[in-house]
């Protein structure tokens, strides 16, 4: 049974809040009382509760989070873990401060970065590291500072939240081994920065589909010019005549719904990550064989619960990155992830 302040008080015969000020440092006590209390304290195996300490000191800790403006939808996931741990803890002092970058604030041009982490209203700070190029930022940074979604494994971070991206190519190229034919021809569709989050996925997937003796016939990065989608661009001709087709980037809906207005292009076996309504509507519609999501609410709570455990309750034990659940949606259980 958890020992209280109350019942210290009723062991030593003096008052609750002469106990109470010893327990949380507060002056007006003796040193032959605060001697007293915090031996029976001890001997009756009293356990400080962190979290009414920091009500009681009124502590304050402001958080940046950074991340990028596109895909949407997927960051507005994010977001709903983010607004959850701060909504549990707001009494605790937390503030969080939101950041939506353009891509090119994580590759050509970090200045707004580097401004936010040399900000000294702000505590700590998670980013999900999109480019190697903020790596050297982030580890001249004083701040503590965790990955999240995107890790940079050589920035000195503190931990990392988010999926393990090469099990994520391997359970795509198992998905893709079981849909297409004996000796199928399998592609791959890339998004345009090559950061370590591409190369985890590419990796996985190229090595898992050896294990089922398939080779990755065709990998195509998608360029600017490639987006919106339309006929004829370069990116169609180099997948032409596939089987099987893994979207490592967040276009999986736009390429299912291409797919839907010209024909010609369809493969038997589309897989790729997350879940919004465009990917909801094609595995429907079939033109998705499955998807695999990630748990990013979980990404955005668990980053920000983990920084205050570890920065403000001093939880060594936070310091230990965090692997999200992969999990494979398809058409009968879709609903489950909407």
């Amino acid at each position: 049974m958890k020992v209280t302040a109350k019942e210290i008080s009723k062991q030593l015969g003096v008052s609750i809040a002469t106990v109470d000020r010893v327990l949380n440092n507060r002056a007006n006590v003796s040193e032959k009382m605060r001697k007293r209390v915090l031996e029976k304290a001890e001997e009756m195996g009293y356990v400080p509760n962190r979290m009414a300490s920091i009500l009681s000191r009124k502590v304050t800790f402001h958080v940046a989070v950074v991340y990028k403006e596109y895909p949407a939808y997927f960051w507005e996931q994010i977001e709903t873990g983010i607004a959850q741990a701060e909504l549990e803890l707001r009494d605790y002092g937390v503030t969080v401060h939101r950041f939506r970058l353009p891509v090119e604030a994580f590759t050509e041009s970090p200045e707004r970065i580097q401004e936010i982490l040399a900000d000294d209203t702000i505590d700590a700070v998670a980013i999900a590291a999109l480019g190697d190029a903020i790596s050297p930022y982030l580890k001249a940074s004083k701040k503590p500072i965790c990955t999240f979604n995107v890790d940079a494994q050589n920035s000195g971070r503190l931990f990392y939240v988010g999926c393990d991206y090469y099990s994520s190519g391997r359970l795509a190229a198992e998905l893709v081994a079981k849909l297409v034919p004996a000796q199928g021809k399998v592609g791959v569709l890339l998004g345009g920065n090559h950061d370590y989050q591409a190369r985890e996925k590419l990796q996985g997937f190229r090595e898992g589909l050896e294990e089922f003796r398939l080779e990755l016939c065709k990998a195509v990065r998608l360029g600017e010019s490639d987006l919106p989608f339309q006929p004829g661009q370069q990116w169609q001709k180099e997948m032409a005549g596939l089987d099987g087709l893994y979207v490592a980037t967040a276009e999986l809906g736009n390429v299912a719904e291409f797919f839907s207005k010209y024909p010609k292009h369809q493969v038997a076996a589309l897989v790729g990550h997350d879940m919004n309504d465009l990917i909801y509507k094609h595995l429907h519609t079939q033109m998705i064989a499955a998807t695999i999501t990630q748990d990013p609410v979980s990404q955005g709570y668990l980053a920000i619960k983990k920084l205050f455990s570890l920065m403000v309750l001093e939880d060594e034990d936070a310091k230990q990155s965090t692997i999200t659940k992969l999990e494979i949606v398809m058409k009968n259980n879709a609903s489950y992830y909407t």
